[in-house]
């Protein structure tokens, strides 16, 4: 062709190729900011916290991490710059299928797993935070957010007795593990054999198919429900409150011992698991035996218990209803 229309197509092609070359800079070697064995590539830092610099870096460490034997998503073949590059590519990906063909292409040696949201955010904030703007907090912000998520789920929950106050008492709401967990415990944290105690206590619940299962200082009371949280209203009394059964699915009642002066219900505590609120000592009468009565029923608001705890030297299990 003429030397005219020659320079022409160079050009062309120079302006279609301009924005690959922007992605990934030359380098005369593979530069490895982070390797597999980087033991800083353990942390997972919140997107909010990091300056713009700093994100980059944060998605090298993840995408070179071999955490518990873990095979890491890029092989170290793979320069920082070519990473970045396929992790900006992995962005734009409609479904899992087009990561893997992207994470096969660069060696991957996990393709078929993909890359979830949380990892890419660090390299394309403006498109992950569009479909999840929660991966954008900061710690600060996660924390607000995690404590008004609570503070609201427990105003959901509902005093079953309003009108019988104990001497102590709390109304939240328990959550428990995303999969539904065993139950949730009344305990004396302060006895040193509470764990193998709590244990016993499990084994009973699946032993005897029961709701309630106790081991002296532990009891564990199980959910009816395949739920992931409930309502939970603890009550102590220092003689036994009227037993009012109607409108209960369940109650029963079971023998349960303080050795320090303590019995209580594990909160969240910046867990996962345990009480939304702050919960009370129901030992009100220092060491000694007490009896539990715990009373269960799906409500408004999903499944409802309230425990009751009083002085009692009897060791009897009551199934009050069945």
């Amino acid at each position: 062709p003429p030397p005219v229309r020659r320079a022409l197509r160079v050009a062309v092609a120079a302006v279609a190729v301009l924005p690959v070359i922007a992605m990934i800079h030359p380098e005369q070697t593979p530069h490895l900011t982070y390797t597999g064995g980087s033991m800083d590539c353990y942390d997972r830092p919140s997107f909010g916290d990091l300056e713009p610099t700093e994100r980059d870096a944060t998605f090298l460490c993840l995408a070179r991490s071999s955490a518990d034997g873990i095979p890491p998503l890029f092989p170290d073949s793979v320069s920082d710059q070519g990473i970045l590059a396929y992790g900006r590519a992995l962005c734009r990906t409609k479904d899992r299928e087009e990561q893997k063909a992207i994470l096969a292409r660069a060696g991957s040696e996990r393709p078929a797993w993909g890359v979830d949201p949380q990892d890419l955010v660090y390299v394309c904030p403006e498109i992950i935070g569009a479909a999840n703007p929660e991966l954008l907090r900061s710690t600060r912000e996660k924390e607000e957010a995690s404590a008004a998520y609570i503070a609201a789920e427990n105003a959901r929950c509902r005093d079953p007795w309003p009108r019988t106050k104990g001497v102590v008492q709390a109304t939240a709401k328990y959550f428990l593990f995303a999969d539904g967990d065993h139950g949730y415990l009344v305990h004396d944290p302060g006895d040193e054999a509470v764990s193998e105690e709590a244990e016993r206590a499990m084994d009973r619940v699946y032993d005897d198919d029961a709701l309630v299962g106790v081991a002296d200082s532990a009891v564990l009371v199980g959910h009816v429900e395949d739920v992931i949280d409930l309502c939970l209203t603890v009550k102590a009394f220092r003689t036994a409150p009227p037993r009012r059964m109607a409108g209960w699915d369940q109650v029963t009642e079971v023998s349960v011992v303080s050795r320090s002066g303590r019995l209580t219900v594990p909160e969240m505590d910046g867990g996962d698991v345990g009480a939304g609120a702050p919960m009370p000592n129901l030992a009100i009468a220092g060491k000694g035996r007490y009896r539990l009565r715990a009373y269960v029923r799906m409500g408004r608001t999903g499944e409802e218990h309230l425990v009751t705890v009083f002085p009692g030297t009897s060791r009897k299990r009551l199934k009050l209803k069945p």
